[in-house]
């Protein structure tokens, strides 16, 4: 693979990079964004307020001040977006509910009181949403750990957000620095996951790259596989190679991984030309 094909693949791995959008940057707001960062989420914060709409309090995210449904009606590929709605007061909920709602989403939550939930709900189906559509958001957000404190409340927020995101998501793991890496021109060798079969711990798409300095970073599923990927790159470096490795984590045959988590994967090795 050249370098422009490699940039070019890292922007298509950019573009369907799930989006964190927090509507409200308050006290929850703000942890959420911390834990979404961690999570390799593309982070966005909207607030019609400056002192919480600002780079210095979210330093990892992007920053909207402005109008909330505005700002929503501005996002690009809502179709991958995952929005929580952390705003204050029922107006504003009311108000980023349905600029969410009116287009595409991976996931919309939204915080509140059993008896601030109700009032929303009941005021969505009144102005003509449909139930079917209302059942798609989660609220009360997060998943239920007798979340307490802003903090403990992102992250349940974060494990309702990992949990929805790995079901919706056939693909594999990449992370921020592997694909910043890409994009930098910084990678000798590019492994992914191609095929799949069985309990394997990866999935399709799931990236790993060898650095030109020798390091090494994201994943094909950890453990043996991921050391003999890891070896067999290093053994190609400088060469003009595409090969694929089967990794067989089952069976006991000479040759094979013999991992508990049993599975197959085939990992796509390729070396990076000038």
């Amino acid at each position: 693979m050249n370098r422009e094909a490699l940039r070019e693949l890292a922007q298509e791995m950019e573009r369907f990079k799930p989006v964190l959008v927090i509507c409200g940057g308050g006290h929850v707001g703000y942890y959420i964004a911390k834990m979404g960062h961690m999570l390799d989420f593309e982070v966005v914060v909207i607030d019609d307020r400056e002192s919480f709409a600002n780079t210095e309090r979210f330093p990892n995210a992007t920053v909207i001040c402005k109008p909330f449904v505005e700002a929503i009606r501005e996002i690009e590929h809502p179709e991958v977006c995952y929005f929580t709605i952390v705003a204050r007061g029922h107006a504003h909920d009311t108000d980023c509910l349905k600029a969410v709602l009116d287009r595409d989403f991976a996931y919309v939550g939204m915080m509140g009181s059993k008896v601030k939930i109700k009032v929303v709900m009941e005021h969505m189906k009144e102005v003509g949403y449909d139930e079917a559509l209302l059942k798609q958001v989660h609220t009360p957000i997060g998943l239920p750990c007798s979340a307490i404190t802003p903090a403990e409340i992102a992250v349940s927020v974060a494990a309702e957000l990992v949990q929805v995101k790995n079901t919706l998501s056939s693909e594999g793991y990449v992370g921020n620095d592997v694909t910043q890496a890409m994009l930098r021109d910084e990678v000798a060798v590019l492994a992914r996951i191609v095929e799949k079969k069985g309990s394997a711990p990866r999935g399709i798409g799931s990236t790993l790259v060898l650095k030109k300095d020798g390091t090494v970073i994201g994943t094909v599923g950890g453990g043996n596989v991921e050391n003999l990927v890891i070896e067999r790159a290093k053994e190609l470096v400088g060469t003009n190679t595409t090969e694929y490795m089967d990794c067989n984590m089952i069976s006991k045959a000479k040759g094979n991984i013999n991992m508990v988590c049993g599975g197959i994967v085939k990992v796509l090795i390729e070396t990076i030309v000038e």
